[in-house]
């Protein structure tokens, strides 16, 4: 692909995807009852376009299609996910009095990861860029993907189990 095509492929997830990502997180989220159950599935729809990465041949105009379309996918379950941590809160049976620090904390443990993620990526693709299989290192930031994902998709199974509890001894205790 051309630079300007990728150009305008990172314009299209910086800007787009995040827009419709989030909208569309929304809306879904709320038909299904539960924004931790929504980000779970997300998850989920993001090991499975990771591993398409990984899965794909490498080379041939025809993979671009499916790469793109697979971009697309994975910005749009990224995005619908990084729209809703927030909204969680409430869900959790957070008290009011605690919004903030919990806010602090979601965004301690949700954007910490930037810091470090080009570096690590970039160290993974290098490794590779003068061997005899140049992907490998995008394989394996890919391989990392579905790995994070997946923990993320048990993670939310956990997070709903819990909820279900807190919310039968609230319901015990007559204060819901």
């Amino acid at each position: 692909m051309s630079d300007t095509v990728v150009a305008n492929l990172s314009g299209v997830r910086t800007y787009f995807m995040m827009m419709v990502g989030a909208f569309v997180a929304g809306l879904i989220s709320d038909r299904v009852g539960s924004r931790i159950k929504f980000m779970q599935w997300a998850f989920l729809g993001m090991a499975v376009f990771a591993t398409v990465y990984v899965a794909v041949p490498a080379g041939g105009s025809a993979a671009i299609y499916i790469i793109v379309a697979n971009f697309v996918c994975f910005g749009l379950c990224l995005y619908s996910i990084k729209a809703l941590y927030f909204s969680t809160i409430d869900e959790v049976f957070v008290p009011k009095a605690l919004a903030g620090t919990a806010s602090g904390i979601i965004s301690l443990l949700t954007y910490l990861p930037e810091m470090f993620l080009y570096t690590v990526s970039g160290n993974m693709v290098d490794r590779f860029a003068e061997t005899a299989t140049p992907l490998a290192g995008y394989k394996h930031c890919f391989t990392a993907m579905v790995i994070l994902s997946a923990i993320g998709f048990v993670c939310g199974i956990i997070l709903v189990t819990l909820n279900k509890k807190v919310k039968a001894r609230m319901v015990a205790a007559g204060e819901l």
